[in-house]
């Protein structure tokens, strides 16, 4: 926070967002290959609880409408043999790579 070339932007059930570049505006955009739903954290990302919505099969990737706090992202995950596929219902975690993250007008 007391970094000038940081900004915190606060969305509704997010919490604290770290973002690269400052600006007033009320709006974040992040890509949904950026988000990542896992049931386990780690150091690199900012992490929030959510529960999955939706889930979609698609091949390449799963795409996952997952409720975090009033707001609901939608993230695409790889498919791997070795990654989950999270159903409905499900209670994850989001991990977001702060310098993804954009600042909209």
């Amino acid at each position: 926070r007391g970094d000038p070339a940081r900004s915190v932007f606060v969305a509704d059930g997010l919490g604290d967002l770290p973002l690269q570049s400052p600006g007033d505006g009320r709006a974040i955009s992040v890509r949904p290959h950026a988000l990542t739903v896992a049931t386990v954290r780690d150091d690199r990302r900012v992490w929030f609880e959510g529960e999955v919505r939706e889930s979609e099969f698609l091949g390449e990737f799963t795409r996952y409408e997952v409720r975090v706090g009033t707001n609901v992202l939608t993230a695409d995950t790889p498919h791997l043999s070795s990654t989950p596929i999270y159903p409905p219902g499900s209670h994850v975690q989001v991990g977001i790579d702060p310098a993804e993250l954009r600042l909209l007008p």
